[in-house]
């Protein structure tokens, strides 16, 4: 507990030294907030998809399922709101990030804890910030600096920590595979905010995500209907807590958080909404040993310290900030 509650303050210096945050504006604060909000969250959805993983829903129904009801959710209240004609070029773009930013990261993600430990999954998770520098310094051109190197160095220490206690004493069927699938939805939620950065300035987070969630649920309806007859959510009798799970997954991880999302990417860099990636494995940990999917081991924390450290050097610094 002790080594938590420093974890936790860790963490929080992380997110609010103000060197790291850009010159606070109203759009700025409402930005941080947002993301703030989005990355509890994420960090309640990690062991709760592991409760409907485990026995209750394959990945792809699971996804289907929350893409299903977000699609009617948001398509419904577009109908009151400011209708927003969308390009074609950048529906495009809107169906690309969909397939990153929903479809392959969640599905990764829930893929992930059929291996590992709720708090390995979100550990890795918070690798995107690093992830997010190697791709801007390919891609982008960006200036890699002694400071960002050492983070990274440091932020793989942690996840070697990782790999080498899951093969010496693995907790989860197969933790190194857990593993690297987490840092493959990592991957694929860094690509989504470099992409769609430009289009969350432009559009409201309601014509988004009704397209977001259109194009997500293309793609998993099909296989979602095929397996449904199957999925002992349907043909068993869930309890109380099972469906409450379900319904927060549904309600709170996928239409509130995909929701406040692109107020956070309108306003902040990416890699600032990244690194309130580094609250999710804080979260994630502490709900994972209340609901006794998880149990407390130092190596947890020391390689959450690492990644988390390794994030926030590669993101300190000067940012152009958005207005």
């Amino acid at each position: 507990p002790t080594l938590l509650r420093s974890f936790s303050r860790f963490s929080y210096f992380c997110t609010f030294n103000p060197n790291f945050i850009l010159p606070m504006t109203k759009n700025s604060i409402s930005g941080h907030l947002s993301i703030l909000a989005v990355n509890v969250i994420f960090g309640l959805t990690v062991p709760f998809m592991k409760v409907l993983s485990d026995g209750w829903l394959e990945p792809v129904s699971l996804l289907a399922v929350r893409a299903f009801f977000a699609m009617l959710i948001f398509w419904l209240i577009s109908f009151f709101v400011r209708k927003e004609k969308v390009s074609g070029r950048e529906l495009w773009t809107i169906l690309i990030g969909a397939q990153l930013g929903f479809v392959l990261s969640q599905y990764f993600t829930v893929l992930s804890l059929n291996y590992t430990s709720a708090v390995y999954t979100a550990i890795a998770l918070a690798c995107t910030p690093i992830i997010s520098l190697l791709l801007g310094a390919l891609f982008q051109h960006e200036r890699i600096t002694v400071q960002k190197l050492i983070g990274v160095v440091l932020a793989l220490g942690g996840a070697l920590l990782m790999i080498l206690k899951g093969q010496s004493a693995t907790a989860g069927a197969n933790d190194v595979l857990g593993i690297c699938l987490a840092l493959l939805g990592g991957l694929s939620i860094a690509i989504y905010y470099i992409i769609m950065g430009g289009i969350s300035e432009r559009y409201s987070a309601t014509t988004q995500m009704k397209w977001t969630f259109l194009f997500s649920g293309i793609a998993l309806f099909p296989i979602g209907l095929y397996q449904f007859p199957s999925q002992a959510m349907y043909i068993d009798s869930p309890s109380t807590s099972v469906i409450g799970v379900l319904a927060f997954v549904i309600l709170f991880s996928t239409v509130l958080a995909f929701f406040l999302l692109p107020f956070g990417m309108k306003s902040l860099p990416a890699t600032t909404v990244s690194i309130y990636m580094n609250l999710q494995p804080v979260v994630a940990a502490a709900a994972a040993i209340f609901m006794k999917q998880d149990h407390f081991s130092f190596d947890k924390p020391i390689s959450a310290l690492l990644v988390i450290l390794g994030a926030y050097l590669v993101t300190r610094g000067p940012q152009k900030p958005k207005t």
